[in-house]
């Protein structure tokens, strides 16, 4: 599981549903929540993790145009190449984050240590936890 750590910047609520916007490591993302009164109070300022899993991070060429909001370019950090499955890590700010996809993916992409992608991750697939303490 991808582990973020974010401040709320705004909170836009429609019925149940409330688009969440953030900044993490100095960029901004979002988060599309249902029932967010559970979540209560999520206000401007608040800290929260962010909790995406690695299966739903999608990569891309730097240069690549994709519908999500949550896309950032970053080079890649490390490989762990498997028969079917692979790893891709990613240093973003002061965490990490990482994709799973195919190694025919991988290869593909000729996905390789130090070169530049984009990974990114729909909203509507963040889930936003409160922070117990600061780290």
């Amino acid at each position: 599981m991808n582990s973020l750590r974010a401040t709320v910047v705004s909170v836009q609520q429609v019925g149940l549903l409330a688009q969440v916007s953030l900044e993490v490591s100095g960029q901004p993302m979002r988060a599309l929540m249902v029932d967010i009164d559970a979540f209560a109070p999520l206000e401007k300022g608040t800290l929260v993790q962010v909790l995406f899993k690695e299966s739903e991070v999608l990569i891309a060429t730097p240069h690549s145009t994709v519908s999500a909001a949550n896309a950032f370019v970053c080079p890649v950090a490390w490989v762990n190449q498997g028969e079917l499955v692979s790893e891709v890590g990613f240093a973003f700010g002061e965490d990490e984050v990482v994709s799973m996809i195919t190694t025919a993916s991988l290869k593909r992409l000729d996905v390789a240590v130090g070169k530049s992608f984009m990974w990114f991750v729909k909203a509507n697939e963040v889930t936003l936890q409160k922070v117990k303490h600061v780290r």
